[in-house]
C-alpha cells in the first residue's frame, strides 16, 4: 500500500537479530527472498542493533551484509547501542566499546549496500536501558557520559571516517 501511494519511497524490513549466522538470520533472508519472488516491493533490510546481552561477531556481520548486498538490497544498521557492561572484561571497557563501534562503522563503510548507521542515542544521561531492571549497570551505551563529556567513541568514529576518506 505504501509503495502504491508513493512508488519513489524505499521500503525496508527492520529486524532485530542476536547474531548473523544462525537459523533466524538465514530465515530472515529466506523470507525476504520469498517477498522478492512474490514481487513485494522491498528495497532494504534494517538490522536493529540493540546489543543488550551479547555482542555479535563483527566478521559474521560483514558476511551477512555481503549476503544482503548480493540480493540487490540496501542495508542499514539501526538502533545501534552496545551496553558498556558487555565490555567489562576488557582492560579499558570504554576503549573496547569505542573500538567495537568503530568496527561496525568500518564494516558499513566497506559495503556498497550499507547506507547508514543510526545510533539510538547520544548521551548516557538519557539511556532507555537505565529504566529496565533486568539490565545490570553500567549501561552507558552512547557517545557522551552522564555529564555530556565526550567518550572515546567519538574520537574512534572520527578516526575511522578520516581513514576511510583517505582511501
Amino acid at each position: 500500500l505504501a509503495h502504491d501511494i508513493d512508488p519513489t519511497i524505499k521500503l525496508y524490513l527492520n529486524e532485530l537479530l542476536v547474531n548473523y549466522h544462525d537459523k533466524r538470520a538465514e530465515g530472515l533472508l529466506d523470507f525476504v527472498r520469498e517477498m522478492q519472488a512474490d514481487s513485494v516491493p522491498i528495497h532494504g533490510i534494517g538490522l536493529q542493533s540493540h546489543m543488550m546481552f551479547q555482542l555479535p561477531d563483527p566478521e559474521n556481520l560483514r558476511k551477512y551484509l555481503k549476503k544482503i548486498e548480493k540480493m540487490g538490497l540496501e542495508v542499514e544498521l539501526t538502533e545501534v547501542d552496545a551496553r558498556l557492561m558487555l565490555f567489562k572484561d576488557a582492560d579499558d571497557p570504554y576503549k573496547a566499546q569505542a573500538e567495537f563501534y568503530g568496527k561496525l562503522l568500518e564494516i558499513c563503510l566497506e559495503n556498497q549496500a550499507c547506507k547508514g548507521i543510526t545510533f539510538w542515542g547520544f548521551t548516557d544521561a538519557h539511556s532507555w536501558m537505565d529504566g529496565n531492571w533486568f539490565f545490570q549497570k553500567p549501561n552507558e551505551p552512547y557517545f557522551y557520559d552522564q555529564d555530556m563529556n565526550p567518550k572515546p567513541i567519538i574520537k574512534t568514529l572520527n578516526d575511522v571516517l578520516i581513514e576511510h576518506n583517505r582511501r
